[in-house]
């Protein structure tokens, strides 16, 4: 599956499938009051650190949109490295680019051509997204 999805970062830069062509993308659909977010983004920070060549994170905050300050205030307490985003109202609704989301966090690995090839529902590891990662690299 090769997911069409474009969001604005609470930043104001573009988080894209065109931007993000030709990279390893990784979205961590989180909560702001969830702990299992909190060990992802985490996670997340671990991996871009060792891994930034090639590699785009976006944590995506399954919230409406009122709760941007929420998420601002949750980055800036973890001193997130990578962009953080509010879902637009398709993906609230379980009819966004990547399908129903019924559990967060969800991590999402997407290849460099786009195409989904890892999800993974609840806390991880970072060598698992580095797996995961691995494998997209290796399409």
């Amino acid at each position: 599956m090769r997911p069409i999805y474009e969001y604005l970062a609470l930043d104001g830069k573009r988080f894209s499938s065109d931007t993000n062509r030709g990279k390893v993308t990784v979205i961590a659909v989180i909560a702001t009051y969830d702990l299992g977010s909190q060990v992802v983004v985490r996670q997340l920070s671990e991996v871009l650190f060792r891994q930034r060549r090639g590699l785009s994170i976006l944590a995506l905050v399954l919230e409406p949109p009122k709760n941007a300050p929420l998420a601002e205030a949750f980055a800036a307490t973890l001193e997130l490295p990578f962009p953080i985003a509010m879902a637009d109202q398709a993906t609230l609704e379980a009819e966004g680019p990547f399908g129903p989301i019924d559990t967060v966090p969800t991590t999402i690995v997407l290849s460099p051509d786009g195409t989904e090839v890892w999800r993974h529902e609840g806390a991880v590891l970072a060598s698992e997204i580095e797996r995961a990662i691995s494998r997209a690299r290796a399409r």
